[in-house]
């Protein structure tokens, strides 16, 4: 992929949700290990026979809290999204060799390279990240075809070792 090389790309709220998802899931990666082991632990106290009402509790806790945890985030994307509209409506993302710049109504960000860290493939989103907190979100149905998603993330992940 040849630089400048520039998307518009809107936003829709299934975008926002997946970005937002996005944040948790990498900002709380040990929250999920945490969870996954509490729920191993309640299966095999389950298996072996202890109290199944205890088990079981103990089980659905997580799920409870996390499902509790998702509603909220969609919530307040739902609520930001419908408040912000016109904000998400178009971004415009440049990318040249030396920075990359989007811009929105109102709003314009230049970040040099030197201030990404990764970048990552997410559902229907390609992540820019910053240490461990993805900073820019692109819609994948921006791109063509999957050769342009996978040349451009080769082309970012270049730039931003060149970078370092």
């Amino acid at each position: 992929m040849k630089l400048p090389f520039e998307i518009n790309a809107g936003q829709t709220i299934n975008d926002t949700h997946n970005y937002m998802l996005a944040v948790y899931l990498f900002m709380l990666k040990w929250v999920f290990v945490i969870w996954f082991l509490i729920i191993l632990q309640s299966f095999i106290a389950i298996l072996w026979g202890n109290t199944l009402q205890n088990s079981l509790t103990l089980f659905a806790c997580p799920f409870a809290i996390f499902g509790l945890l998702w509603l909220l985030i969609r919530y307040i994307n739902t609520k930001n999204f419908t408040k912000n509209q016109r904000q998400f409506e178009t971004i415009r993302f440049t990318f040249t060799e030396k920075e990359v710049i989007q811009k929105a109504e109102g709003l314009e960000i230049k970040l040099e390279w030197s201030n990404y860290t990764k970048v990552r493939k997410f559902l229907n989103l390609v992540l820019l990240f910053k240490g461990r907190m993805p900073i820019s979100a692109i819609p994948k149905r921006y791109f063509k075809t999957n050769d342009d998603i996978n040349s451009f993330v080769k082309m970012v992940n270049r730039k931003i070792k060149a970078s370092v």
